[in-house]
């Protein structure tokens, strides 16, 4: 048996992206966001 992934909840994405340096440069209609970096594409 493969072991088992762990789950992420949103709120633990968002941070890692957050910490990884990304952040919102725009908030579309609904739940669409677009995040930026400044030194990745």
């Amino acid at each position: 048996m493969a072991p088992k992934q762990r789950s992420r909840k949103t709120r633990d994405v968002l941070s890692m992206l957050a910490k990884d340096g990304w952040f919102v440069v725009r908030k579309g209609p609904g739940d669409h966001v677009q995040y930026k970096h400044p030194t990745k594409p």
